[in-house]
């Protein structure tokens, strides 16, 4: 179900050389939601064409999200500018800004295919993103 015509969330699948046009996500978001609005922006000034299935039977509750309220607050607060930035072109950051440390990584096996799973703290910078260690 695409909630309206710029949807870009969900599931989606791309190239590794669009990923790398589109220098990834953009690093401005914290907590849940609004990244993928801001990911269509970056499709858009790449020309990339979104290609859509059609006749779906899925919905908004198919795939269930697990959020603990009490752990992770942010995830349904939005704080500063951050519903606002969702529909401006971020410029300034991507995969290649992006500061973390790997915590831990694991590989599994799923169907044969080799997956690794990595656990990353990220980079809080406050001149960028100011709410990104926003605690309430």
């Amino acid at each position: 179900m695409y909630h309206y015509k710029t949807y870009i969330g969900g599931v989606l699948m791309m190239k590794n050389e669009h990923f790398s046009l589109c220098r990834g996500m953009s690093n401005k978001f914290w907590g849940w939601g609004r990244e993928d609005d801001e990911l269509y922006l970056r499709f858009k000034d790449n020309q990339l064409t979104l290609y859509r299935p059609t006749k779906l039977t899925t919905g908004y509750e198919t795939f269930k999200h697990i959020h603990n309220k009490k752990r992770r607050p942010r995830d349904y607060n939005r704080y500063g500018e951050q519903k606002k930035a969702q529909f401006k072109r971020d410029t300034e950051t991507g995969f290649d800004t992006i500061e973390y440390t790997l915590q831990s990584e694991r590989t599994l096996t799923i169907d044969n295919a080799q997956v690794i799973i990595y656990n990353v703290l990220l980079a809080c910078d406050k001149q960028v993103t100011p709410w990104c260690d926003h605690v309430k």
